[in-house]
Protein backbone atom coordinates (compact mmCIF):
# COMPACT_ATOMS: atom_id res chain seq x y z
CA UNK A 1 0.00 0.00 0.00
CA UNK A 2 2.92 1.87 0.80
CA UNK A 3 4.43 1.40 -2.44
CA UNK A 4 0.84 2.58 -4.12
CA UNK A 5 0.58 5.55 -2.50
CA UNK A 6 4.41 6.60 -3.35
CA UNK A 7 3.25 5.84 -7.30
CA UNK A 8 0.77 7.91 -7.21
CA UNK A 9 2.85 10.99 -6.07
CA UNK A 10 5.02 10.33 -8.92
CA UNK A 11 2.27 9.74 -11.17
CA UNK A 12 1.11 13.44 -10.44
CA UNK A 13 4.30 15.34 -9.22
CA UNK A 14 4.61 17.45 -12.10
CA UNK A 15 0.87 18.66 -11.61
CA UNK A 16 1.38 19.35 -7.73
CA UNK A 17 4.51 21.52 -8.77
CA UNK A 18 2.28 23.83 -10.76
CA UNK A 19 -0.60 24.10 -7.41
CA UNK A 20 2.44 24.96 -5.45
CA UNK A 21 1.79 28.88 -4.52
CA UNK A 22 2.31 28.69 -0.67
CA UNK A 23 4.37 29.06 1.48
CA UNK A 24 6.75 29.69 -1.38
CA UNK A 25 5.79 29.69 -4.96
CA UNK A 26 8.91 28.16 -6.22
CA UNK A 27 7.04 24.92 -7.77
CA UNK A 28 8.58 22.20 -6.08
CA UNK A 29 6.15 20.82 -3.54
CA UNK A 30 5.70 17.81 -5.90
CA UNK A 31 9.07 17.06 -6.48
CA UNK A 32 9.97 17.43 -2.43
CA UNK A 33 7.40 15.01 -1.50
CA UNK A 34 8.04 12.32 -5.00
CA UNK A 35 11.60 12.26 -3.27
CA UNK A 36 11.26 12.21 0.19
CA UNK A 37 8.68 9.37 -0.21
CA UNK A 38 10.62 7.46 -3.24
CA UNK A 39 13.86 7.33 -1.42
CA UNK A 40 12.14 6.03 1.84
CA UNK A 41 10.36 3.10 -0.24
CA UNK A 42 13.46 2.38 -1.94
CA UNK A 43 15.44 1.71 1.77
CA UNK A 44 12.28 -0.22 2.77
CA UNK A 45 12.26 -2.36 0.02
CA UNK A 46 15.66 -3.09 0.51
CA UNK A 47 15.29 -3.95 4.10
CA UNK A 48 12.19 -5.61 3.60
CA UNK A 49 13.76 -9.20 3.79
CA UNK A 50 14.82 -8.45 8.11
CA UNK A 51 11.35 -6.78 8.30
CA UNK A 52 9.31 -9.62 10.21
CA UNK A 53 6.47 -6.99 12.52
CA UNK A 54 4.58 -3.83 11.63
CA UNK A 55 6.18 -2.86 14.13
CA UNK A 56 9.55 -3.18 12.57
CA UNK A 57 8.30 -1.57 9.48
CA UNK A 58 7.01 1.37 10.97
CA UNK A 59 10.46 2.76 12.23
CA UNK A 60 12.00 1.93 9.36
CA UNK A 61 10.10 3.51 7.54
CA UNK A 62 9.43 6.64 9.39
CA UNK A 63 12.93 6.87 10.10
CA UNK A 64 13.65 6.90 6.41
CA UNK A 65 10.94 9.68 5.65
CA UNK A 66 12.42 11.89 8.11
CA UNK A 67 16.51 11.28 7.01
CA UNK A 68 15.34 11.63 3.24
CA UNK A 69 12.62 14.54 3.73
CA UNK A 70 12.69 17.21 1.45
CA UNK A 71 11.10 20.84 1.85
CA UNK A 72 8.52 22.21 3.70
CA UNK A 73 5.80 19.71 2.53
CA UNK A 74 8.37 15.94 2.93
CA UNK A 75 8.96 17.22 6.16
CA UNK A 76 5.23 17.60 7.59
CA UNK A 77 4.16 14.58 5.90
CA UNK A 78 7.34 12.27 7.58
CA UNK A 79 5.42 13.37 10.64
CA UNK A 80 2.08 13.12 9.33
CA UNK A 81 3.65 9.54 8.73
CA UNK A 82 5.39 9.04 11.96
CA UNK A 83 2.01 9.69 14.15
CA UNK A 84 0.14 7.32 12.13
CA UNK A 85 3.20 4.63 13.05
CA UNK A 86 3.46 5.66 16.29
CA UNK A 87 1.22 3.51 18.51
CA UNK A 88 1.70 0.49 15.78
CA UNK A 89 5.39 0.44 16.78
CA UNK A 90 4.59 -0.46 20.10
CA UNK A 91 1.51 -2.50 19.94
CA UNK A 92 2.43 -4.66 16.88
CA UNK A 93 6.00 -6.18 17.17
CA UNK A 94 5.00 -9.90 16.52
CA UNK A 95 5.24 -11.37 13.32
CA UNK A 96 2.01 -12.62 12.86
CA UNK A 97 0.21 -9.75 14.24
CA UNK A 98 -2.80 -7.84 12.24
CA UNK A 99 -3.86 -4.37 11.47
CA UNK A 100 -7.96 -3.56 12.79
CA UNK A 101 -9.90 -1.04 11.54
CA UNK A 102 -9.62 0.01 15.18
CA UNK A 103 -5.97 0.52 14.62
CA UNK A 104 -5.82 2.10 11.17
CA UNK A 105 -8.73 4.81 12.55
CA UNK A 106 -6.81 5.32 15.92
CA UNK A 107 -3.51 5.46 13.74
CA UNK A 108 -5.15 8.79 11.43
CA UNK A 109 -6.16 10.86 14.58
CA UNK A 110 -2.37 9.94 16.05
CA UNK A 111 -1.18 11.24 12.72
CA UNK A 112 -2.90 14.47 13.79
CA UNK A 113 -1.57 15.07 17.13
CA UNK A 114 1.97 14.35 16.04
CA UNK A 115 2.34 16.76 13.04
CA UNK A 116 0.31 19.41 14.74
CA UNK A 117 3.29 19.15 17.37
CA UNK A 118 6.09 19.21 15.78
CA UNK A 119 5.51 22.19 13.44
CA UNK A 120 6.20 25.05 15.31
CA UNK A 121 3.03 27.51 13.82
CA UNK A 122 0.34 24.89 12.04
CA UNK A 123 -1.19 26.61 9.03
CA UNK A 124 -4.83 25.67 8.26
CA UNK A 125 -5.32 25.11 4.21
CA UNK A 126 -2.25 22.76 4.02
CA UNK A 127 -2.18 18.91 4.18
CA UNK A 128 -2.50 19.66 8.17
CA UNK A 129 -5.86 20.55 7.84
CA UNK A 130 -6.41 16.77 5.76
CA UNK A 131 -5.30 15.20 8.44
CA UNK A 132 -6.71 17.10 11.15
CA UNK A 133 -10.06 16.34 9.48
CA UNK A 134 -9.47 12.98 8.50
CA UNK A 135 -8.78 12.50 12.41
CA UNK A 136 -11.97 14.53 13.39
CA UNK A 137 -13.86 11.69 11.05
CA UNK A 138 -12.32 8.69 13.13
CA UNK A 139 -12.34 10.36 16.50
CA UNK A 140 -16.40 9.13 16.64
CA UNK A 141 -16.74 5.51 16.79
CA UNK A 142 -20.07 5.50 14.86
CA UNK A 143 -18.15 7.08 11.87
CA UNK A 144 -15.75 4.36 11.56
CA UNK A 145 -16.54 1.45 9.08
CA UNK A 146 -16.96 -1.84 9.14
CA UNK A 147 -14.30 -3.17 6.70
CA UNK A 148 -10.34 -1.41 6.08
CA UNK A 149 -11.34 -1.18 2.82
CA UNK A 150 -14.51 0.98 3.89
CA UNK A 151 -12.07 3.49 6.00
CA UNK A 152 -9.77 3.81 3.58
CA UNK A 153 -12.49 5.21 1.11
CA UNK A 154 -13.71 7.10 4.03
CA UNK A 155 -10.32 8.50 4.69
CA UNK A 156 -9.47 9.14 0.85
CA UNK A 157 -13.22 11.31 0.65
CA UNK A 158 -12.37 13.24 3.51
CA UNK A 159 -8.77 14.11 2.02
CA UNK A 160 -10.41 15.17 -1.30
CA UNK A 161 -13.32 16.87 0.75
CA UNK A 162 -10.40 19.27 2.73
CA UNK A 163 -8.14 19.87 -0.57
CA UNK A 164 -11.39 21.53 -1.88
CA UNK A 165 -12.03 23.61 1.02
CA UNK A 166 -8.08 24.81 1.32
CA UNK A 167 -8.77 28.08 -0.79
CA UNK A 168 -10.80 29.19 1.73
CA UNK A 169 -8.66 29.08 4.44
CA UNK A 170 -5.79 30.27 2.93
CA UNK A 171 -6.42 33.99 0.58
CA UNK A 172 -2.96 33.18 -1.16
CA UNK A 173 -4.46 30.00 -2.52
CA UNK A 174 -7.67 31.83 -3.33
CA UNK A 175 -5.91 34.54 -5.02
CA UNK A 176 -4.57 32.18 -7.56
CA UNK A 177 -7.55 29.55 -8.43
CA UNK A 178 -5.64 26.42 -6.79
CA UNK A 179 -5.80 24.00 -3.71
CA UNK A 180 -3.05 23.89 -2.27
CA UNK A 181 -0.39 21.94 -3.58
CA UNK A 182 0.83 20.20 -0.16
CA UNK A 183 -2.98 18.60 0.73
CA UNK A 184 -3.40 17.65 -3.08
CA UNK A 185 -0.01 15.72 -2.60
CA UNK A 186 -1.09 14.21 0.59
CA UNK A 187 -4.87 13.56 -0.75
CA UNK A 188 -2.91 11.89 -3.59
CA UNK A 189 -1.15 9.15 -1.62
CA UNK A 190 -4.09 7.65 0.47
CA UNK A 191 -5.18 7.59 -3.00
CA UNK A 192 -2.61 5.46 -4.19
CA UNK A 193 -3.00 3.69 -0.91
CA UNK A 194 -6.77 3.02 -1.03
CA UNK A 195 -5.67 1.62 -5.08
CA UNK A 196 -4.66 -1.73 -3.61
CA UNK A 197 -8.50 -2.17 -2.99
CA UNK A 198 -9.57 -0.92 -6.37
CA UNK A 199 -10.88 2.35 -5.28
CA UNK A 200 -10.93 5.09 -7.59
CA UNK A 201 -10.53 9.04 -7.42
CA UNK A 202 -12.94 11.24 -5.41
CA UNK A 203 -11.54 14.10 -7.21
CA UNK A 204 -12.00 15.55 -10.66
CA UNK A 205 -8.78 17.22 -12.21
CA UNK A 206 -10.71 20.64 -12.25
CA UNK A 207 -7.95 23.47 -11.30
CA UNK A 208 -5.49 23.43 -13.80
CA UNK A 209 -7.23 25.56 -16.11
CA UNK A 210 -7.95 27.83 -13.56
CA UNK A 211 -3.90 27.51 -12.85
CA UNK A 212 -3.23 28.79 -15.90
CA UNK A 213 -5.42 31.95 -15.91
CA UNK A 214 -4.58 32.95 -12.69
CA UNK A 215 -1.47 32.03 -11.31
CA UNK A 216 0.15 34.76 -13.59
CA UNK A 217 -1.78 37.14 -11.47
CA UNK A 218 -0.29 35.58 -8.54
CA UNK A 219 3.57 35.99 -10.74
CA UNK A 220 3.09 39.50 -11.01
CA UNK A 221 2.23 40.32 -7.52
CA UNK A 222 5.24 38.60 -6.06
CA UNK A 223 7.60 39.72 -9.21
CA UNK A 224 9.53 41.93 -6.73
CA UNK A 225 9.62 39.91 -3.22
CA UNK A 226 12.90 39.88 -2.01
CA UNK A 227 12.79 38.34 1.25
CA UNK A 228 11.81 34.90 0.47
CA UNK A 229 15.17 33.75 2.01
CA UNK A 230 16.89 30.65 2.62
CA UNK A 231 14.83 27.25 2.32
CA UNK A 232 17.30 25.34 5.28
CA UNK A 233 17.25 21.80 6.05
CA UNK A 234 20.08 20.04 7.95
CA UNK A 235 20.04 16.49 9.82
CA UNK A 236 21.69 16.50 12.88
CA UNK A 237 22.97 13.96 14.91
CA UNK A 238 23.06 14.93 18.17
CA UNK A 239 26.50 14.39 20.44
CA UNK A 240 28.79 13.95 17.67
CA UNK A 241 32.22 15.68 17.69
CA UNK A 242 34.74 16.60 15.12
CA UNK A 243 36.79 18.70 17.72
CA UNK A 244 37.23 16.34 20.59
CA UNK A 245 37.56 19.96 22.48
CA UNK A 246 34.45 21.37 21.74
CA UNK A 247 31.53 20.38 24.47
CA UNK A 248 27.93 19.96 23.00
CA UNK A 249 25.20 21.08 24.19
CA UNK A 250 22.37 18.91 25.83
CA UNK A 251 19.14 18.71 22.78
CA UNK A 252 15.78 19.94 24.27
CA UNK A 253 13.64 20.30 21.45
CA UNK A 254 11.44 23.58 22.73
CA UNK A 255 14.29 25.75 23.96
CA UNK A 256 15.91 25.28 20.56
CA UNK A 257 12.68 25.65 18.55
CA UNK A 258 12.05 28.84 20.57
CA UNK A 259 15.62 30.00 18.78
CA UNK A 260 15.34 29.12 15.26
CA UNK A 261 11.26 30.94 15.73
CA UNK A 262 13.15 34.22 16.56
CA UNK A 263 15.19 33.90 12.98
CA UNK A 264 13.04 32.11 10.70
CA UNK A 265 9.72 30.98 9.96
CA UNK A 266 7.84 27.66 8.52
CA UNK A 267 10.06 26.06 11.08
CA UNK A 268 9.41 22.29 11.05
CA UNK A 269 11.89 19.95 13.70
CA UNK A 270 11.78 16.61 14.62
CA UNK A 271 13.63 14.09 16.12
CA UNK A 272 14.46 10.53 16.04
CA UNK A 273 15.20 9.90 19.90
CA UNK A 274 15.98 6.09 19.06
CA UNK A 275 18.64 7.05 16.19
CA UNK A 276 20.06 10.20 18.24
CA UNK A 277 19.53 12.53 15.25
CA UNK A 278 16.84 15.57 14.63
CA UNK A 279 16.06 17.02 11.54
CA UNK A 280 15.35 20.79 10.89
CA UNK A 281 13.87 22.42 8.06
CA UNK A 282 13.25 26.68 8.00
CA UNK A 283 12.90 29.37 6.02
CA UNK A 284 14.97 31.81 6.79
CA UNK A 285 17.28 35.40 5.86
CA UNK A 286 20.05 34.03 7.99
CA UNK A 287 21.13 30.45 7.32
CA UNK A 288 24.19 30.79 8.98
CA UNK A 289 22.87 31.22 12.09
CA UNK A 290 20.80 28.52 11.92
CA UNK A 291 23.31 26.08 11.25
CA UNK A 292 25.67 28.02 14.02
CA UNK A 293 22.77 26.81 16.31
CA UNK A 294 22.38 22.96 15.30
CA UNK A 295 26.40 22.71 15.87
CA UNK A 296 26.03 23.68 19.39
CA UNK A 297 24.03 20.26 19.72
CA UNK A 298 25.90 17.76 17.29
CA UNK A 299 27.63 17.52 13.82
CA UNK A 300 25.79 17.69 10.33
CA UNK A 301 25.01 14.46 8.90
CA UNK A 302 23.34 16.58 5.58
CA UNK A 303 22.62 20.17 5.00
CA UNK A 304 20.39 21.71 1.85
CA UNK A 305 20.55 26.07 1.47
CA UNK A 306 18.06 26.67 -0.91
CA UNK A 307 17.92 30.22 -2.33
CA UNK A 308 14.34 30.44 -2.66
CA UNK A 309 14.34 33.95 -4.75
CA UNK A 310 16.06 32.33 -7.39
CA UNK A 311 13.89 29.44 -7.07
CA UNK A 312 11.01 31.47 -7.69
CA UNK A 313 12.29 33.41 -10.18
CA UNK A 314 13.23 30.50 -11.99
CA UNK A 315 10.14 29.46 -11.82
CA UNK A 316 8.08 32.82 -13.04
CA UNK A 317 10.87 33.14 -15.55
CA UNK A 318 11.44 29.81 -16.83
CA UNK A 319 12.31 29.82 -20.64
CA UNK A 320 10.06 27.27 -22.95
CA UNK A 321 12.82 26.68 -25.07
CA UNK A 322 16.19 24.70 -24.11
CA UNK A 323 19.27 26.68 -25.65
CA UNK A 324 21.77 24.53 -28.17
CA UNK A 325 25.04 25.11 -26.25
CA UNK A 326 26.57 22.23 -24.61
CA UNK A 327 26.33 22.60 -20.62
CA UNK A 328 28.07 20.99 -17.62
CA UNK A 329 26.70 19.89 -14.69
CA UNK A 330 29.12 18.88 -12.09
CA UNK A 331 29.93 17.00 -8.82
CA UNK A 332 32.48 17.95 -6.31
CA UNK A 333 32.72 16.70 -3.27
CA UNK A 334 32.79 20.31 -0.96
CA UNK A 335 31.15 23.70 -1.58
CA UNK A 336 34.54 25.23 -1.49
CA UNK A 337 35.39 23.61 -4.90
CA UNK A 338 31.51 24.39 -6.21
CA UNK A 339 32.43 27.98 -5.65
CA UNK A 340 35.68 27.86 -7.26
CA UNK A 341 33.57 26.41 -10.57
CA UNK A 342 31.03 29.08 -10.07
CA UNK A 343 33.62 32.02 -10.39
CA UNK A 344 35.94 30.84 -13.06
CA UNK A 345 33.35 28.61 -15.18
CA UNK A 346 29.92 30.75 -14.78
CA UNK A 347 29.08 26.98 -14.13
CA UNK A 348 25.99 26.76 -11.45
CA UNK A 349 24.67 22.65 -12.03
CA UNK A 350 27.48 21.56 -9.29
CA UNK A 351 26.25 18.98 -7.20
CA UNK A 352 28.14 18.46 -3.45
CA UNK A 353 28.35 14.96 -2.61
CA UNK A 354 30.74 14.90 0.93
CA UNK A 355 27.42 15.74 2.72
CA UNK A 356 25.08 13.64 0.43
CA UNK A 357 26.51 11.09 -0.76
CA UNK A 358 26.93 9.86 -4.62
CA UNK A 359 24.45 11.93 -7.26
CA UNK A 360 20.99 10.04 -7.83
CA UNK A 361 19.24 9.72 -10.96
CA UNK A 362 17.06 12.13 -10.07
CA UNK A 363 19.14 14.85 -8.76
CA UNK A 364 20.61 15.00 -12.04
CA UNK A 365 18.21 14.92 -13.94
CA UNK A 366 17.34 18.16 -11.69
CA UNK A 367 20.96 19.57 -12.33
CA UNK A 368 20.15 19.12 -16.02
CA UNK A 369 17.22 21.16 -15.78
CA UNK A 370 19.49 24.28 -14.39
CA UNK A 371 21.13 24.20 -17.48
CA UNK A 372 18.29 24.56 -19.72
CA UNK A 373 20.68 23.27 -22.29
CA UNK A 374 19.80 20.58 -24.69
CA UNK A 375 23.43 19.25 -24.76
CA UNK A 376 25.19 18.56 -21.45
CA UNK A 377 28.20 16.97 -20.24
CA UNK A 378 28.52 15.70 -16.72
CA UNK A 379 31.67 15.73 -15.35
CA UNK A 380 32.11 13.51 -12.92
CA UNK A 381 35.04 13.58 -10.49
CA UNK A 382 34.80 9.98 -8.82
CA UNK A 383 34.28 6.68 -11.28
CA UNK A 384 31.65 5.23 -8.92
CA UNK A 385 29.26 7.64 -9.99
CA UNK A 386 28.85 6.00 -13.23
CA UNK A 387 26.44 4.42 -13.08
CA UNK A 388 23.60 6.88 -11.84
CA UNK A 389 25.02 9.27 -15.01
CA UNK A 390 24.98 6.31 -17.46
CA UNK A 391 20.95 5.75 -16.25
CA UNK A 392 21.05 9.59 -16.70
CA UNK A 393 21.26 9.47 -20.52
CA UNK A 394 19.36 6.64 -21.07
CA UNK A 395 16.31 8.70 -19.23
CA UNK A 396 17.31 12.13 -21.32
CA UNK A 397 17.11 10.40 -24.40
CA UNK A 398 13.68 10.62 -24.06
CA UNK A 399 13.34 14.21 -23.66
CA UNK A 400 15.40 14.80 -26.27
CA UNK A 401 18.76 15.76 -24.64
CA UNK A 402 22.03 14.98 -25.85
CA UNK A 403 24.42 13.87 -22.44
CA UNK A 404 27.71 12.54 -22.49
CA UNK A 405 30.43 11.93 -19.52
CA UNK A 406 33.85 13.02 -18.81
CA UNK A 407 35.26 11.18 -15.72
CA UNK A 408 38.18 12.33 -13.79
CA UNK A 409 40.16 10.79 -11.04
CA UNK A 410 39.27 13.79 -8.37
CA UNK A 411 38.02 17.73 -8.41
CA UNK A 412 41.18 18.72 -9.46
CA UNK A 413 41.31 16.68 -12.55
CA UNK A 414 37.75 18.05 -12.98
CA UNK A 415 39.04 22.14 -12.77
CA UNK A 416 41.41 21.57 -14.65
CA UNK A 417 39.65 19.38 -17.37
CA UNK A 418 37.07 22.55 -17.72
CA UNK A 419 39.94 25.13 -18.78
CA UNK A 420 39.32 23.47 -22.32
CA UNK A 421 35.72 23.28 -22.18
CA UNK A 422 34.27 26.09 -24.90
CA UNK A 423 30.32 26.06 -25.30
CA UNK A 424 30.33 27.15 -28.95
CA UNK A 425 31.84 23.89 -29.68
CA UNK A 426 29.85 19.82 -30.02
CA UNK A 427 29.67 18.05 -26.99
CA UNK A 428 31.34 15.21 -28.64
CA UNK A 429 34.60 17.37 -29.73
CA UNK A 430 34.45 19.25 -25.80
CA UNK A 431 34.36 15.26 -24.58
CA UNK A 432 37.53 14.74 -26.48
CA UNK A 433 39.18 17.67 -25.65
CA UNK A 434 38.84 16.98 -22.24
CA UNK A 435 39.52 13.67 -21.85
CA UNK A 436 43.11 14.46 -24.16
CA UNK A 437 43.89 16.90 -21.26
CA UNK A 438 43.26 15.02 -18.28
CA UNK A 439 45.69 12.17 -19.89
CA UNK A 440 48.29 15.01 -19.84
CA UNK A 441 47.66 16.20 -16.52
CA UNK A 442 48.91 14.74 -13.41
CA UNK A 443 47.46 13.84 -10.12
CA UNK A 444 47.07 12.90 -6.59
CA UNK A 445 45.71 12.47 -3.43
CA UNK A 446 47.34 12.65 0.13
CA UNK A 447 45.65 11.19 3.06
CA UNK A 448 46.97 9.54 6.56
CA UNK A 449 47.41 5.40 6.38
CA UNK A 450 45.07 3.95 8.87
CA UNK A 451 46.71 0.68 9.43
CA UNK A 452 50.52 -0.47 8.32
CA UNK A 453 50.23 -2.40 4.46
CA UNK A 454 52.57 -3.71 1.34
CA UNK A 455 51.43 -2.26 -1.82
CA UNK A 456 53.02 -2.24 -5.06
CA UNK A 457 56.32 -2.51 -2.91
CA UNK A 458 55.56 0.68 -1.01
CA UNK A 459 55.78 -0.01 2.55
CA UNK A 460 53.18 2.02 4.45
CA UNK A 461 53.37 2.13 7.67
CA UNK A 462 50.19 3.25 10.58
CA UNK A 463 49.81 6.70 9.93
CA UNK A 464 52.31 7.78 6.99
CA UNK A 465 51.23 9.82 4.53
CA UNK A 466 50.55 8.56 1.54
CA UNK A 467 49.69 9.91 -1.57
CA UNK A 468 47.42 7.88 -4.64
CA UNK A 469 47.09 8.14 -8.03
CA UNK A 470 45.14 5.98 -10.25
CA UNK A 471 44.71 3.96 -6.74
CA UNK A 472 47.97 2.82 -6.25
CA UNK A 473 49.76 4.60 -3.57
CA UNK A 474 53.20 6.09 -5.36
CA UNK A 475 54.69 7.69 -2.02
CA UNK A 476 54.70 6.86 1.59
CA UNK A 477 56.25 8.85 4.26
CA UNK A 478 55.91 9.91 8.22
CA UNK A 479 56.35 13.46 7.50
CA UNK A 480 53.62 14.89 5.09
CA UNK A 481 56.36 17.81 4.07
CA UNK A 482 58.14 14.61 2.34
CA UNK A 483 55.25 12.75 1.27
CA UNK A 484 54.79 15.97 -0.75
CA UNK A 485 57.69 16.43 -2.28
CA UNK A 486 57.59 12.97 -3.46
CA UNK A 487 54.41 12.90 -5.18
CA UNK A 488 55.75 15.95 -7.28
CA UNK A 489 58.66 14.28 -7.99
CA UNK A 490 57.10 11.68 -9.68
CA UNK A 491 54.07 13.36 -11.04
CA UNK A 492 56.66 15.86 -12.60
CA UNK A 493 57.93 13.12 -14.57
CA UNK A 494 54.44 12.22 -16.17
CA UNK A 495 54.12 15.77 -17.42
CA UNK A 496 56.37 16.85 -20.47
CA UNK A 497 57.49 20.50 -19.37
CA UNK A 498 55.80 20.78 -15.34
CA UNK A 499 55.36 24.52 -15.00
CA UNK A 500 51.91 24.55 -12.69
CA UNK A 501 51.08 23.23 -10.06
CA UNK A 502 47.30 23.35 -8.48
CA UNK A 503 46.53 21.77 -4.32
CA UNK A 504 43.72 22.27 -2.24
CA UNK A 505 43.79 21.56 1.14
CA UNK A 506 41.84 19.41 3.60
CA UNK A 507 39.64 20.01 6.67
CA UNK A 508 42.97 18.89 8.63
CA UNK A 509 45.00 21.91 7.40
CA UNK A 510 45.20 24.98 8.26
CA UNK A 511 45.48 28.04 5.97
CA UNK A 512 49.01 28.94 7.89
CA UNK A 513 50.07 25.39 7.07
CA UNK A 514 48.83 25.12 3.84
CA UNK A 515 50.92 28.25 3.43
CA UNK A 516 54.37 27.69 4.56
CA UNK A 517 53.83 24.17 2.46
CA UNK A 518 53.56 26.57 -0.56
CA UNK A 519 56.02 28.52 0.74
CA UNK A 520 58.29 25.58 0.23
CA UNK A 521 57.40 24.19 -2.68
CA UNK A 522 58.13 27.19 -4.46
CA UNK A 523 61.61 27.57 -3.19
CA UNK A 524 62.32 23.88 -4.03
CA UNK A 525 60.31 23.67 -7.42
CA UNK A 526 60.44 26.20 -10.56
CA UNK A 527 56.55 26.05 -10.24
CA UNK A 528 53.97 28.37 -10.66
CA UNK A 529 52.08 27.15 -6.90
CA UNK A 530 48.39 27.70 -6.69
CA UNK A 531 46.83 26.55 -3.06
CA UNK A 532 43.04 26.71 -2.23
CA UNK A 533 40.73 25.45 0.77
CA UNK A 534 39.36 22.42 -0.39
CA UNK A 535 37.13 21.59 2.87
CA UNK A 536 37.65 17.90 1.74
CA UNK A 537 37.07 15.65 4.53
CA UNK A 538 38.99 12.53 3.79
CA UNK A 539 42.48 13.50 1.74
CA UNK A 540 44.62 16.34 3.25
CA UNK A 541 45.89 17.61 -0.23
CA UNK A 542 44.83 16.76 -3.82
CA UNK A 543 47.06 18.18 -5.86
CA UNK A 544 47.40 18.41 -9.87
CA UNK A 545 50.37 19.54 -12.10
CA UNK A 546 50.42 20.38 -15.51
Amino acid sequence: MLRLGCNNIAKNYEYINQLNVFPVPDGDTGTNMKVTITEAIKKLENEKSHIKSFSELGKNFTRDLLLFSRGNSGVIFSQIMKGFFSNIIVNKTSNNSELSIEDVANAFIVAQEVAYKNVSKPVEGTMLTVARLISNEFKSQKNRPKTLEKLFEQAVKVAWQAVKKTPQMLPVLKASGVVDSGAYGFACFLEGMLSYYGGESNLDDNTLSTIEIKFNKFKEQHANEDEFGYCTEYVLRLGLKINQTVEKQKFHQKKFESKVNRIANSVVIASDKDNGFVKVHAHTLKPHLLLEMGLNYGEFEFVKIDNMNLQVNNKNNSPTKRVLKPAIVATVPTEAFAERIREDHDINAILCTDDTGAPSVFSLLEAVKLTNSSNVIFLLHDKNYFLSANETIKQLKHQKINADYVITANPVESIAALTVFNSDLSIHTNVKAMKRFIKEFASATITQASKSYKENKVMVNKNDFIAVTNKSIIASESQLTDCFFKTIDILSKKVKKPEFLLAYYGKDITEQDAKKMQALVEKKYKLFCEFSPGEQKVFSYIIGIQ
